[in-house]
């Protein structure tokens, strides 16, 4: 019997919209406790948490099942289906009106779900997100919160333009909340995209996705984060995992990460496009534009031509400022990795030599 009570909701909701939790956990036995009693302390009650582990081998399934709770229903994979995959599973399985999703390691404020009820309910929406706060390993907040690492306080509009996410996304998905109609009109969900991207996309593309300032969510930031804020939460140079480090060091390596990169970027495009050419509107300019181009990128083609758009501050660069780099063709941006590495050896190569003058 888990030691976390339901606790009794501050108002009235029988005649509300219902609510699901759709989390999915994989080896989060370190936070897990914590995440699951910032759920149940929420004043608006819910209806289930239905809870995915992606075949963990630590403590997690223990840890599940010692939550002995008619809310909450546990299903283990039997192979890990990943991430993207594993959120669609779990929110597929969810009943509710809607269905907020939720992550293994972070902590939820007590008025989350009510504040995006709200919302939701007051303006008709198919999903809402919000701001949160940063914490560390330790539970302990960082200075800076989540809008303001990423850029975005000034960035977010009233409307979010939908074409904005197909070179980025301004969604974290602890934070989000959809419809379950949402759900069944975005599955199944393209291995290319993440869940809250893709969902995003489709509440903004049927101008139904708002937000709020508040920040309702403490999101945690470790060395284990599937996906978190850059440069955040992560060890500091000299606690860096040396298998992590040597990876920066290996020309092998930083070319994959390049190529899967622009590969995915190519099939997310893809998959937006063949969700928009299923719209009475069909799909916009930037979008067929956006596919012409990083097919050329991909084909090391001359980009001169796409440079005005990238400088165009269009609605596509709501989000971000695109730089220099978005028209270098694959061949170029190889090059660029390759001396980047070789510089990285040449200066250890001059500090070992150093060391060893040094010595003698």
């Amino acid at each position: 019997m888990s030691d976390f009570p339901l606790l009794k909701p501050l108002h009235d909701v029988s005649s509300e919209p219902s609510v699901s939790i759709a989390m999915t956990t994989y080896n989060g036995e370190s936070y897990l406790e914590e995440q699951l009693y910032s759920i149940l302390k929420q004043d608006y009650p819910v209806a289930e948490i239905v809870i995915c582990d992606d075949a963990s081998t630590d403590q997690t399934k223990a840890i599940l099942q010692s939550f002995s709770s008619k809310l909450i229903t546990v299903h283990c994979n039997t192979s890990n289906l990943g991430y993207v995959k594993n959120f669609q599973q779990a929110m597929q399985m969810c009943s509710g009106d809607y269905i907020a999703l939720c992550d293994q390691d972070d902590i939820w404020l007590p008025n989350k779900i009510s504040t995006q009820v709200d919302l939701m309910q007051q303006n008709k929406l198919s999903a809402v997100f919000s701001d949160a706060t940063l914490i560390d390993d330790h539970g302990d907040e960082i200075d800076v919160g989540l809008w303001a690492s990423l850029g975005l306080e000034n960035r977010l509009a009233k409307g979010i333009d939908f074409r904005a996410f197909y070179l980025s996304n301004c969604v974290t998905g602890c934070t989000l909340m959809v419809t379950k109609e949402l759900v069944n009109i975005a599955c199944p969900f393209p291995d290319s995209v993440p869940h809250d991207w893709w969902l995003a996309y489709h509440a903004a593309h049927q101008n139904s996705l708002a937000f709020s300032k508040k920040k309702l969510v403490a999101y945690r930031q470790h060395s284990n984060n599937v996906i978190g804020v850059s440069g955040m939460g992560q060890k500091k140079w000299f606690e860096m995992d040396w298998k992590r480090w040597l990876g920066t060091l290996s020309l092998r390596l930083k070319l994959r990460k390049l190529v899967t990169g622009m590969r995915g970027t190519q099939k997310r495009l893809r998959a937006m496009l063949a969700h928009e050419a299923t719209s009475n509107t069909g799909p916009s300019k930037e979008l067929q534009y956006l596919n012409s181009w990083i097919d050329d990128r991909l084909d090391s083609k001359d980009l001169d031509q796409y440079r005005p758009f990238f400088k165009s501050g269009g609605a596509t660069f709501q989000f971000f400022h695109p730089a220099d780099r978005y028209c270098r063709g694959l061949d170029e941006c190889k090059r660029r990795v390759a001396n980047r590495v070789l510089l990285r050896y040449f200066i250890i190569f001059l500090l070992a030599g150093s060391l060893a003058a040094a010595f003698i």
